[in-house]
């Protein structure tokens, strides 16, 4: 079953990458105390694993709504967004979470989840300021989005204590295995301007050095006019590239 409740296919066994692929992120299912919560299901044996819970393979289920799954290529590691306390630090917002499991099909030949074993049954603070233990931020965070091992994620933060501009929703990138948070949403090189407007949606390369997202921002290399605009980090060589424009160069007319 998908988030939209529609139940999903059988995977194929086509090969090892391929039924990885198929590994299925769930929302809105219920748990305990009526919160909508992410699940994992494995292909193999159609198993649905609690995603929103506490460090441990028991750990307890996030005490709110818990929403917006992304899942890595090996299902081995979701993203997911909630305020519930129990998780972690949350101060008093919405927060980003990573969960990693230790899990295992039943299923006779089944090849879905032999890397279920790094970093097992944790749960993970991801929206936080760079550091392994930095402060957790402290506005609204959310938009997860795994690159394809899992563990680095995009994520939007209206926190002002994550560098980004005070006052706007800006994007970031967590390497959760180095503890690094660094700006996504900024002009090119690697002290350049935060985004001066908001910027959200977030998507990311497979290898995690390259991520897409849209801006309002003015400062860019964009609009100059407030219309939303979708640009690209290019993270290994800290440059931010406009990517709503015509083959000649020419600047979309309209929001992107």
């Amino acid at each position: 079953m998908n988030r939209n409740g529609q139940t999903a296919r059988r995977a194929p066994r086509l090969g090892h990458a391929l039924v990885l692929a198929f590994v299925v992120a769930l929302c809105l299912a219920p748990a305990a105390g009526g919160a909508a919560h992410p699940w994992v299901t494995h292909p193999g044996d159609y198993r649905t694993v609690l995603v929103s819970r506490a460090g441990g393979a028991a750990g307890a289920a996030a005490s709110s709504d818990a929403t917006e799954p992304s899942i890595s290529l090996d299902g081995r590691l979701v993203g997911f967004t909630s305020a519930a306390p129990n998780l972690g630090p949350t101060a008093g917002h919405p927060q980003v979470f990573l969960r990693a499991f230790h899990e295992r099909c039943t299923a006779r030949g089944c090849a879905c989840c032999t890397q279920f074993v790094v970093g097992a049954d944790r749960t993970m603070l991801i929206s936080r300021a760079n550091g392994a233990a930095a402060a957790v931020a402290d506005g609204g965070s959310g938009e997860p989005a795994l690159a394809g091992a899992g563990w680095k994620v995009a994520f939007t933060s209206e926190g002002a204590n994550l560098g980004g501009r005070r006052g706007v929703k800006s994007v970031y990138l967590r390497n959760a295995r180095r503890g690094k948070t660094v700006l996504v949403s900024r002009a090119s090189g690697s002290h350049g301007a935060p985004a001066n407007g908001d910027s959200s949606e977030p998507s990311i390369s497979h290898n995690g050095n390259l991520v897409a997202f849209t801006s309002t921002a003015t400062n860019l290399g964009g609009p100059r006019d407030g219309r939303a605009a979708v640009y690209v980090r290019d993270l290994a060589n800290e440059r931010t590239y406009l990517v709503s424009r015509a083959s000649s160069g020419a600047v979309a007319e309209a929001a992107a």
